[in-house]
């Protein structure tokens, strides 16, 4: 009672929408709720930064912001919508595609490297922000990974009305 609560989804890395949202619905408080279903990443260019935002007004306002887990929130739809290719062209890893096993979260391969990368399974590339750093760069990705794995599907307001994503998965136990 007496808090304001807006449902959000899709942002599809429009970092801009995001902020667009903010400023007709004021940012989030603890009067202010939000409820961000789903779909954070891909199609847009600042998915990196929608989820960060997000993720840091959960850290101010833990019982004002929820956020439910969409179909882009998984590491097949990641691969080849655009979050993967995101995280790691600006973070270190330029236009090299790392392969991942779902199962341990361990590169498989990487395609384009050289025989003397092997040994670390990384490759030295120059990015918009100078060098990157390859392996932190894999690191930010499997971790932005495992924080999608950890939400919730659905939410319940009010006792009443249930919100969940559109686009489910298939399969059960889907990473």
């Amino acid at each position: 009672e007496g808090c304001k609560l807006t449902v959000v989804g899709d942002t599809h890395g429009q970092l801009q929408d995001l902020f667009t949202i903010f400023t007709v619905n004021k940012r989030p408080s603890e009067r202010n709720w939000y409820l961000f279903n789903g779909d954070f990443v891909d199609r847009g260019t600042k998915g990196c930064e929608v989820v960060a935002t997000m993720l840091a007004f959960k850290i101010l306002y833990p019982k004002s912001v929820f956020l439910n887990r969409g179909n882009h929130e998984a590491r097949a739809q990641n691969a080849w919508m655009g979050f993967e290719e995101e995280l790691l062209t600006k973070y270190g890893h330029d236009s090299v595609t790392v392969a991942m096993k779902p199962s341990s979260r361990v590169p498989s391969r990487v395609r384009g490297a050289r025989p003397s990368d092997r040994a670390t399974g990384m490759k030295q590339r120059m990015n918009i922000f100078g060098p990157g750093d390859r392996l932190a760069s894999l690191k930010l990705y499997m971790l932005c990974q495992s924080t999608f794995d950890a939400l919730p599907l659905s939410a319940l307001i009010q006792e009443r009305i249930f919100v969940c994503h559109g686009g489910l998965f298939r399969n059960e136990n889907v990473r």
